[in-house]
């Protein structure tokens, strides 16, 4: 149920970033919307049991849009009620994550736990997103701006890659174990 939840939100999620960026011709809204159909993508295989989901590739997707904001000295300024429906999500998707994490981590489940690293990344992605939309609506100077554009994109995308080398280790570690008892 929580990953029907979460394929749920996301796909309207999605849908809505898809809708900004054509609206306001917005690639930075257009690349986060086709990273959160990739993690819907993947929370449908979730949930189709596939066991062969490749979860390095969000890493790829997310990491060239903070290098292309910072390269090109972009903002994109949003209308208000779009940046407090960001924010809404964005503490939805944060608390439900870390909620998910806490309440799931003693299930030996390979899918549940992918699942729920999965949405802890894009509760990061979110928050990524949040802070260049506000700071683009409120202010704090382009060289702020772009120190903390670049300061959260980079950790953001080194937690998703560590959390992709964890996954990938530990899958490698249950195979070699599971090869050993057979």
């Amino acid at each position: 149920m929580s990953l029907l939840v979460s394929l749920g939100m996301n796909l309207v999620y999605s849908a809505f970033k898809l809708t900004v960026g054509i609206v306001y011709s917005s690639f930075w809204w257009g690349a986060v919307a086709v990273y959160y159909i990739v993690l819907s993508m993947i929370r449908f295989l979730l949930l189709c049991q596939m066991r062969s989901m490749r979860s390095q590739q969000l890493s790829l997707i997310h990491i060239s849009e903070p290098t292309r904001l910072l390269r090109d000295h972009r903002a994109y300024v949003y209308p208000e009620s779009m940046v407090i429906a960001s924010a809404a999500y964005t503490f939805y998707t944060v608390a439900a994550s870390i909620l998910d994490m806490v309440k799931y981590r003693a299930y030996k489940s390979p899918t549940l736990s992918a699942a729920k690293i999965i949405r802890f990344a894009a509760a990061l992605v979110s928050l990524l997103s949040l802070e260049t939309a506000m700071l683009a609506q409120y202010g704090g100077g382009e060289g702020f701006r772009r120190s903390m554009t670049g300061l959260t994109g980079g950790g953001v995308c080194v937690m998703v890659l560590a959390m992709s080398v964890y996954m990938i280790l530990k899958a490698n570690r249950e195979l070699k174990k599971y090869t050993q008892e057979a």
